[in-house]
This record gives C-alpha cells, sequence and structure tokens, in this order.
C-alpha cells in the first residue's frame, strides 16, 4: 500500500496525464475540423469552377463497364469516348431546347439520374 503522500503524487500524476490527454484530444480535434473544414473548401471551389457535372463521371464509367466487361483496357477508352459524345450531346441539347441556353448542370441531372437510378437497379438484380 502506498502512504498517504505517495498516494497524492499517485493522483497528481494522474491528473496530469488525464490533462495532457484531453490537450492532445483538443488538439486532434482542432486538426481534424481544420480537414473537414480545407477539404469542403476546396470541393466547393472544384464545382463552383467545373459545375456539378458529376453524373459524368459516375454514369458513364458505370455504363461503358457494363458494355465491354471489367478490363480496363476497354473500359477507360470506351469512357472517355462516351464521356466526351455525351457531353456533345448534351451540350447541343442546351442550345438548342429554348430560347436561352440552360446550364449543362440541369441537363445532366434530368438525363443523368433516371439513367444511373436503372444502373443501380440492374447492378442490384445482378448480384441477388
Amino acid at each position: 500500500m502506498l502512504s498517504g503522500e505517495g498516494q497524492h503524487h499517485l493522483a497528481s500524476a494522474a491528473v496530469a496525464v488525464c490533462k495532457g490527454i484531453e490537450c492532445l484530444l483538443e488538439v486532434l480535434c482542432l486538426e481534424h475540423m481544420l480537414f473537414i473544414v480545407a477539404s469542403t473548401l476546396v470541393t466547393a471551389s472544384a464545382v463552383s469552377m467545373c459545375g456539378q457535372v458529376g453524373w459524368i463521371g459516375l454514369l458513364i464509367p458505370h455504363a461503358s463497364r457494363m458494355l465491354v466487361g471489367s478490363n480496363n483496357r476497354y473500359v477507360v477508352p470506351l469512357s472517355l469516348s462516351l464521356g466526351a459524345s455525351f457531353m456533345i450531346l448534351i451540350d447541343t441539347l442546351s442550345r438548342s431546347i429554348s430560347i436561352i441556353e440552360l446550364p449543362l448542370s440541369i441537363l445532366t441531372a434530368i438525363i443523368g439520374a433516371p439513367a444511373f437510378i436503372s444502373l443501380l437497379n440492374k447492378t442490384r438484380s445482378n448480384l441477388q
């Protein structure tokens, strides 16, 4: 058993360790929050510069993989070709559908969302 003075030193050391761990957790939490804020800003700036044409990156590779299989030797060139063709088609539609030019993100969302849902349904049925 520890004497009264030994217990006091042990208790003060435990308090010091707990305070050190709390400080470490606060620093980690601060670094974590800074990372989240920085990644949010980078993502927001990329979307504001490029627009919301993210459906192309989701839809086209999956569609090309369904067409030619999982061999990347064929998937990558087909994805590039299909993506470029799809964007040309969307740009032509956005310029010719109405008097004003519609934003590309609206048309890609209108066409891309149902197509992506159908791809998910086909993938889900293949898994079962």
